[in-house]
């Protein structure tokens, strides 16, 4: 990145952009990956009702809800999205480019609807990439972005890990604490095998290339892959250590505030008898499984983790208090962004930046 602030030029076209076409509708496509995910949501949600109802009683879970417990999960949503924009715009400017606080603020909501209606969360970057390629000059470097926010994760989720594996036993009821450790060192090894592979990147090509050598296209795709990853690494390292360090504190306090979702449902239920920073390390264990999240939204499994994780807690209140936490954690968000989503996908773009062309592809 230069001095003014312009990005690096690169000879590689970025990808991520093709998650949609340029028309001012919703597209066949993006209409495919919505129906695939109702099918997911539909009966998980369904069921995830059904279990509450069976375990609890609607009435009577309606007449234990804390509404100050409440009220905090509403401003602890509002004090995470303020958060994520502002580490959303700090990635930008890591990038080489610039974005308003509202236009972030609308970007990044319609990345949350982006993010899960896809498997693994791919569509967040590429719905990030695409709009602001869409309404924002001199902003191409959407792999980057990308690679950045993958870098930012893998750390403090390793500094979680750490603190799951330093913490004082027993952590966790019914013999879970080992399932938890095994996840966080797991979860550590990743982040120190990905730090090693960009510190020594030409013996990681050596390796892959000899490794695959009877797999010529996959090699290609592995070793574009390491090289997006190192341009983002690039880019955040010559960014300079203010904005680095800013960017990686907001990331740290993004994910410290994910985990206050937890023992607010426990309270918003009026269940207060496990202690809040048992509750705050069990959920820095469920964040680990986001990741595995092969259904759209991690659908279904994110729930049966949670359930899996926090039912020694809960008792017969688990399916309430994984209701309520899902509630704040994924359909409340996936609505609010659907709607800034389609209003942005309606707006009227800027002119792309010269070399920089909106692609006609399709692969949402």
């Amino acid at each position: 990145m230069t001095r003014q602030g312009q990005p690096d030029q690169v000879p590689r076209e970025t990808r991520s952009t093709e998650f949609m076409a340029v028309s001012h509708g919703p597209l066949p496509a993006l209409a495919r990956r919505i129906r695939n995910a109702l099918l997911f949501l539909v009966p998980t949600l369904a069921i995830t009702v059904v279990l509450t109802v069976r375990g609890s009683g609607a009435r009577a879970t309606w007449n234990s809800l804390v509404w100050p417990a409440v009220l905090g999960l509403v401003a602890l949503t509002g004090i995470k999205w303020v958060v994520d924009t502002s580490r959303f715009r700090d990635i930008v400017r890591v990038c080489g480019g610039g974005v308003s606080f509202w236009r972030g603020f609308e970007i990044f909501l319609a990345s949350i609807f982006g993010s899960n209606i896809t498997p693994l969360y791919v569509g967040g970057i590429a719905t990030q990439a695409y709009f602001l390629s869409r309404f924002e000059l001199g902003v191409g470097r959407s792999v980057a972005i990308g690679s950045i926010y993958v870098l930012l994760n893998l750390v403090v989720n390793a500094l979680f890990s750490l603190a799951i594996l330093a913490s004082p036993s027993p952590l966790m009821a019914a013999g879970r604490s080992s399932v938890l450790a095994r996840m966080a060192l797991v979860v550590f090894l990743v982040t120190v095998g990905v730090v090693l592979a960009v510190r020594f990147r030409a013996g990681v090509e050596h390796a892959v290339r000899r490794v695959l050598r009877t797999h010529p296209a996959a090699v290609e795709r592995v070793i574009s892959g390491l090289d997006d990853f190192y341009d983002g690494f690039r880019l955040f390292s010559k960014s300079g250590p203010v904005l680095a360090v800013r960017v990686f504190l907001l990331s740290l306090l993004s994910q410290v505030l994910s985990l206050i979702y937890a023992p607010l449902a426990f309270r918003a239920l009026g269940m207060t008898d496990t202690p809040a920073w048992q509750l705050l390390l069990t959920q820095a264990g469920v964040q680990f499984t986001n990741g595995i999240g092969v259904t759209p939204g991690g659908m279904g499994i994110i729930e049966g983790v949670f359930a899996l994780f926090f039912g020694p807690f809960a008792q017969e209140q688990t399916a309430a208090v994984t209701l309520v936490w899902r509630v704040w954690t994924y359909y409340i968000p996936s609505i609010i962004g659907a709607i800034f989503f389609f209003v942005l996908l309606r707006r009227q773009p800027t002119n792309a930046p010269l070399g920089e062309p909106l692609r006609e592809q399709q692969r949402l």
